[in-house]
């Protein structure tokens, strides 16, 4: 299942620190298991320069094999935004996702998902990277939507 899942939380910003912008960007795409997305690793890397050039601090990661290399780098973008005081935090991730028990899941590129049972196993829940980035973030959720800078952004360069 071919799935380009972006997943924006965009959370209320201290007011102390209010030009803190963080972006973190997924590009997954050479699958082990599952069909390859060829051209993902291109538009992670436009994305990436899309939110630098809205004031993001943007780490760009392709290809996160697992669900442990996912935390680790989960965690490392995390810490930064602590250590900032919070700010605006975004994610996008494109590559494979899967839904189980009205759960959404992000497909890591050496995941090896044989029926649904593995999927909380070896796949990433959306739900834990969102209170994961609030928890971070130090402020309540707020979902807004960026897509028209970003896609403003993205027509420049092009």
């Amino acid at each position: 299942m071919r799935i380009m899942l972006i997943l924006l939380s965009l959370w209320a910003w201290n007011a102390a620190n209010a030009e803190s912008r963080f972006a973190l960007v997924v590009g997954n795409a050479a699958y082990q298991h599952v069909t390859e997305l060829v051209t993902l690793h291109q538009d992670a890397k436009d994305v990436k320069a899309a939110f630098e050039a809205l004031g993001f601090q943007s780490t760009l990661h392709l290809d996160v094999t697992t669900k442990g290399d996912f935390t680790t780098k989960l965690n490392a973008f995390l810490k930064l935004v602590k250590e900032n005081a919070g700010g605006k935090v975004v994610m996008y991730y494109s590559g494979h996702g899967l839904g189980h028990e009205n759960v959404s899941f992000l497909v890591p590129t050496q995941a090896n998902i044989e029926d649904a049972a593995d999927i909380p196993e070896f796949a990433v829940d959306v739900e834990w990277v969102s209170n994961k980035i609030a928890e971070a973030n130090g402020s309540g959720a707020y979902y807004g939507d960026i897509i028209e800078e970003i896609n403003e952004k993205m027509e420049q360069r092009t």
